[in-house]
């Protein structure tokens, strides 16, 4: 690959892949590191990669990064020269690109208490998210959030189609489950 398709082809992923890696580590800059850190690897192996395959190449490999992450969260070390911290930042609608939930035309005709609730409703979700077990919560993320086909989901994943499927499934299945239980009785 070119270093012209390089560029072209990551501008294209580098938002999902950042996505991606907020959602996982909970930590913007963090994620922000790792998305510049995995730029440099395929800049200096930009010759051996290829344009087919090219989402999931770097969705796996953001995925394998911030497990090395996780690991060294969890064994309280240090990760690439920088203490890594539990630094919860932005949240489920900023990892999921919108920073405010009344935005653009919408401003206008949304009052305050919808925005609260929405803000409410998001924040609500994403406890649920954290709660589902890994494979169904990257499941869910990549095909909800990124938007990417099951097949392509199953490769980062690392399943068969029909399980990215079913994790997605179930994922849905569990968060609308609890929202029934939140809002018809108000608990968490």
């Amino acid at each position: 690959m070119t270093a012209q398709e390089l560029n072209t082809e990551f501008v294209e992923v580098k938002d999902a892949a950042y996505r991606y890696a907020a959602s996982l580590l909970h930590n913007r800059e963090e994620a922000e590191d790792l998305v510049q850190d995995l730029y440099e690897k395929l800049w200096g192996r930009r010759l051996l990669v290829r344009k087919r395959g090219f989402v999931p190449l770097v969705m796996v490999s953001v995925r394998n990064m911030c497990m090395d992450i996780l690991r060294a969260r969890k064994r309280g070390r240090e990760w690439q020269g920088g203490q890594v911290g539990d630094g919860r930042e932005g949240g489920f609608a900023s990892v999921m690109g919108r920073e405010t939930v009344c935005s653009g035309e919408q401003e206008a005709d949304c009052s305050w208490e919808e925005e609260k609730e929405r803000e409410d409703m998001a924040a609500i979700v994403e406890k649920l998210v954290e709660r589902l077990p890994q494979r169904e919560r990257e499941a869910f993320h990549l095909r909800v959030v990124e938007g990417l086909d099951y097949d392509v989901v199953a490769q980062i994943v690392g399943v068969n189609e029909s399980a990215a499927r079913m994790a997605c499934s179930r994922a849905r299945s569990k968060i609308k489950e609890e929202l029934v239980k939140i809002m018809d009785y108000g608990v968490e």
